[in-house]
């Protein structure tokens, strides 16, 4: 929910909110995908610190699939609003190639976290 307050609501309080309120619910996750999925959300809303950009950086590095592209997706987010275009550019590349149908990020045409047009 906290990402579709992000992709759709354009909402980052919302999201980290609803990112909090997950964590409380579920204190542990076999799979390891949560902690990810909550760094990824902090990145994008502007609150991840070093090591939350940098396990997103790894993970958005990991060949394909939805967790590398919302990770790139992520961390595009976060180069765009700390005004690094070129960055920004690279990482909504890396989504796009790691989820070329996942249409949801909106990864063809992101400026500050909106598709153009929007």
């Amino acid at each position: 929910m906290a990402l579709v307050a992000l992709l759709e609501k354009q909402d980052p309080a919302e999201a980290r909110r609803l990112a909090a309120e997950a964590r409380e619910l579920e204190k542990t996750d076999a799979a390891g995908g949560l902690p990810v999925l909550d760094g990824a959300i902090r990145v994008a809303t502007g609150e991840g610190d070093e090591e939350t950009i940098g396990r997103t950086r790894r993970t958005a590095g990991r060949g394909v699939g939805a967790m590398p592209a919302v990770c790139a997706w992520a961390l595009s987010r976060y180069f765009e609003n700390a005004g690094q275009a070129a960055e920004a550019a690279r990482y909504r590349d890396r989504a796009r190639d790691a989820a070329p149908y996942f249409f949801g990020l909106g990864v063809d045409k992101v400026t500050n976290g909106r598709v153009a047009g929007d």
